[in-house]
């Protein structure tokens, strides 16, 4: 059985995300899901944003156009479509 977190989900409603809400470390793959077209990242000019997240760089779902894909496409994460998510 594999333990841990595996998917953040933040809410449309959340227009910034300080660097330290995604601070924490797991061992496993982490998916985080943006709903919303205008959320930002904190220390979004940093090319290491997710540091500390997990072992490996989280994939990223969000929508086409939104704030946070230009950022994470920035910073070299993996963006994938919202559509392609699934729990």
């Amino acid at each position: 059985m594999s333990e841990g977190i595996k998917n953040i989900i933040i809410p449309a409603s959340v227009k910034n995300i300080k660097n330290k809400a995604l601070d924490f470390s797991s061992k496993n793959q982490v998916d985080i899901v943006f709903l919303g077209m205008e959320t930002v990242v904190e220390c979004s000019s940093s090319s290491s944003w997710w540091n500390g997240i997990c072992m490996a760089e989280p994939t990223i779902y969000c929508k086409a156009g939104s704030a946070l894909q230009k950022i994470a496409r920035k910073c070299g994460c993996v963006v994938k479509p919202l559509s392609e998510f699934q729990e």
